[in-house]
């Protein structure tokens, strides 16, 4: 189940029984709800009843789930015998991921796209915020900016770049951790020599523009220690 949304877990009885249904976490034998009435302490736990024609469906929601909401739980009818089923709960984290990062080289003038990925989102983002820097930047259609989402992933568009343009980029989806880009702006055939920093023990190889897109192939200088 993905971490910092909702998630939800069903049992199902006889609608002709009058039965009640509660839930219980068995880590720590925490009883959790009875029928419709809730009874740890903690409201991210909501029982829901759903009735169909021949059966009744309760589901334990829990809000903003946690690291520590992991493990099995248990849903028990009160027939007699009680009737009870186990479901574990495995928590994971989502994460952004944006195509080609951590570092971009595009040409002055061109156009730029950054897709953002959703990794293990179980379900679309309510929203997808876009910072260039400290600036939110989903709204900028002034600056020849515009912005998607849907299930998978988020999308941003610059229609013409300049070296305002330059610098670090970040794709915020509401349930995944963020992910970020460092954008770098050349002139014309300038070499991304100039840009690499920390990479100066790197050897560049060949660096080419193809679709407008810099693509820098380079082989690293083993040390000999």
């Amino acid at each position: 189940m993905q971490h910092h949304k909702d998630t939800e877990m069903i049992g199902e009885e006889d609608a002709a029984d009058a039965c009640i249904v509660s839930w219980k976490r068995l880590k720590d034998y925490t009883l959790l709800t009875v029928g419709s009435t809730r009874y740890t302490a903690s409201n991210r736990f909501v029982p829901e009843q759903v009735k169909t024609q021949n059966m009744q469906h309760w589901r334990l929601l829990i809000k903003f789930v946690q690291h520590s909401d992991a493990g099995i739980y248990e849903c028990q009818v009160s027939t007699y015998p009680p009737a009870y089923i186990h479901m574990r709960l495995k928590i994971i984290d989502a994460y952004a991921e944006i195509n080609g990062s951590p570092e971009l080289y595009i040409k002055n003038g061109s156009q730029m796209h950054l897709i953002c990925r959703f990794i293990q989102s179980t379900e679309e983002p309510s929203f997808v915020f876009w910072y260039h820097e400290n600036m939110m930047i989903n709204f900028d259609e002034y600056r020849g900016i515009s912005t998607y989402k849907n299930k998978t992933g988020s999308g941003l568009t610059v229609s013409t770049i300049n070296h305002s343009h330059s610098g670090n980029y970040s794709c915020v989806p509401s349930n995944t951790r963020p992910a970020s880009i460092l954008v770098h702006i050349l002139d014309g055939e300038q070499s991304p020599k100039f840009y690499l920093g920390t990479w100066d023990r790197d050897k560049i190889m060949s660096f080419k523009i193809k679709n407008r897109i810099l693509n820098v192939t380079y082989e690293r200088k083993i040390c000999n220690l």
